[in-house]
């Protein structure tokens, strides 16, 4: 309510009316914030909850393992991938020093924290540029548990993106103002350095604080604004960062990857309202909606109006999504949809998307209480969604942690050949960093492995293959039988099969000190090992071995305990396997239609 009609009132019906007009919107502006505060608590919750039995998983191995300040593998500027990681890091190294690799939740902590605290400023933007109050709260609560972005908030290593958006959205709040003055540019560069520390996602946000500038006082500011975060960056990739970019994201070429650019932005972009919604085929219309509000818009904008922060950001998404696919063209549609992108875009678009709400709102007369309402079940939509990818990590982290507890069981008192725990998802945990972490004692508590855990654990640590034997000749695993097409007679114990598509398995019986078996395989392929309790149980997880074509391999096997079996290459040509002295009469009583000398 403006001031000259307070002025009347309170001519008119006196003071008492007054302050009652006053203090009413002050009491409502009170509530809407501690709605906002029980948002962000009960978001918290519902998070903490959804990673109550996270572990340790993939890139995050990396900073726990592999980083340092001092005597470390890679140093606290080594790109992670193409990205500038060096507070990421640093946030690890600190919780490890308290927590080691223990528990899960501290390094969960400070990931939640910047979520909700970019939250909290998305949440004063929308206030600041007209956005209603509730469906400001309202929308800033759907976004604390937006199950569609579900890798930032079930994923510790996304302290990284987070941090990002905080000290990108610190800065654009920073910049944003008519006359931009020595101090807010220093905030300002201030902020998108430590933006562009934490992960590429600096990147677009430096250029949305940049276009704010533009757009409010002209180019010159805008270059200003830009121009000391710009040239630290520079300087880091001439230095290391460009080591980070080795072209194995590309997909065939710079010409390919500009050529699929539009229209893989045009998929994230759209992906980014479906998944949100849950309704698929809208996304292209409010895409097209969206940007013809932000274009109407554009008076208001070229006049300094606040709402130009909201245009910034929104033209921010489009670049980001540009960016993003364009060192990710061989990932195609997959990457240009990844949950974590879709995250970063629903933080830049949100002010714009409820600017378009409210106006609607007041166009249509709807009331607030439906509009938030609405919102509310798109929030709960999106916890369900959250829930479901909360359940599917249930099924794979739990599993990591038992894995890394029976290696670090098994590798105390047995002998290790391979130098990885989990080579597929976990390439960061070697053997020496697992014994590093088991005799400072950083590991989980929990009941010792099970026979079933420390044969899985075996797979990988006590299985290798070598271009030379790791065992003597006279160390040779044993055939105990065989399934699949019958093999031909070679040189002395050797068999060559030709599997022409099919599924041929071996079954061996290795001496207690370990042994070692050749293979070559005409066409190369994928041996596939396994570890079984007995000859006849049923088969366990297989490790894949890629076997060079026309090459001779050696596989060494270090454990008597259980049964290895070989599952052979399905490709076409033969498969020669050698070092099985003495399996003639195990081949003879399998099928009697093998001679193996």
């Amino acid at each position: 309510m403006s001031t000259p009609v307070l002025a009347r009132r309170e001519r008119d019906r006196g003071p008492a009316v007054t302050q009652a007009a006053v203090s009413r919107p002050d009491r409502l502006r009170r509530y809407n914030s501690l709605l906002h505060a029980a948002t962000l608590l009960g978001g918290l919750l519902l998070l903490l909850f959804f990673n109550r039995r996270d572990y340790f998983f993939a890139d995050e191995w990396d900073f726990v393992l592999r980083r340092g300040l001092t005597h470390a593998e890679l140093g606290l500027f080594t790109p992670h991938n193409e990205h500038w990681s060096t507070i990421p890091i640093l946030v690890f190294r600190t919780v490890f020093h308290f927590a080691g690799a223990r528990s899960y939740l501290p390094y969960l902590l400070p990931m939640l924290a910047l979520h909700l605290a970019v939250a909290h400023l998305i949440w004063r933007t929308m206030l600041r540029v007209g956005v209603g109050p509730l469906l400001s709260t309202t929308l800033v609560g759907m976004f604390v548990v937006l199950g569609a972005g579900y890798q930032n908030l079930l994923w510790a290593f996304q302290v990284s993106q987070s941090g990002s958006l905080f000290f990108g959205w610190a800065m654009i709040m920073v910049v944003d103002r008519e006359r931009p003055s020595w101090r807010s540019d220093a905030l300002g560069w201030l902020f998108g350095v430590l933006s562009l520390l934490c992960s590429g996602v600096g990147v677009p946000m430096v250029l949305a604080a940049a276009l704010l500038v533009a757009f409010r006082s002209g180019l010159r500011p805008a270059v200003r604004c830009a121009s000391v975060p710009a040239l630290v960056y520079l300087s880091w990739y001439v230095a290391v960062g460009h080591s980070g970019y080795n072209g194995q994201n590309g997909g065939g070429g710079f010409l390919d990857s500009l050529a699929a650019l539009p229209h893989l932005t045009w998929v994230g972009l759209t992906h980014v309202f479906e998944a949100t919604l849950g309704v698929a085929g809208l996304g292209g219309v409010l895409v097209v909606a969206l940007a013809g509000y932000l274009l109407r818009g554009q008076r208001r904008m070229r006049e300094g109006g606040v709402q130009a922060v909201v245009v910034a950001t929104a033209l921010t998404t489009i670049a980001f999504y540009a960016l993003v696919v364009s060192g990710r063209t061989a990932l195609g549609e997959q990457g240009a949809t990844a949950s974590r992108y879709l995250y970063i875009a629903v933080a830049l678009l949100l002010p714009a998307i409820g600017l378009a709400l409210t106006e609607l709102d007041n166009w249509l007369h709807v009331p607030w209480s439906v509009a938030a309402g609405v919102v509310i079940l798109l929030a709960v939509y999106n916890v369900g969604e959250l829930r479901s990818y909360a359940a599917t990590n249930y099924t794979v982290q739990p599993a990591v942690q038992r894995r890394v507890i029976a290696a670090a069981q098994l590798a105390r008192t047995q002998p290790v050949i391979a130098a990885l725990v989990e080579p597929t998802y976990d390439p960061d945990i070697s053997i020496q960093a697992l014994r590093r972490l088991d005799r400072a004692g950083d590991l989980p508590a929990g009941p010792p492995a099970t026979p079933a855990e420390l044969l899985e654990a075996a797979r990988y640590l006590q299985v290798s293959l070598t271009e030379a034997p790791l065992y003597a000749p006279s160390a040779a695993p044993r055939l105990v039988r065989f399934a699949g097409l019958p093999g031909a007679a070679g040189d002395p114990g050797c068999v060559t099969f030709d599997p022409a598509g099919t599924t041929t398995r071996l079954y061996l019986a290795v001496p207690s000190g370990g042994g070692s078996l050749s293979v070559t395989s005409e066409a190369g392929g994928s041996l596939q090992v396994t570890l079984n309790p007995g000859a006849s149980s049923p088969l366990g997880s297989e490790r894949p071995l890629a076997l060079a074509a026309s090459r001779t391999e050696w596989l060494n096997i270090a454990t008597a305990e259980g049964t290895p079996t070989l599952t052979l290459p399905a490709q076409s040509g033969q498969v020669r396997v050698c070092g099985l002295p003495g399996a003639q009469a195990a081949v003879r009583s399998s099928t009697g239609s093998v001679t193996v000398q």
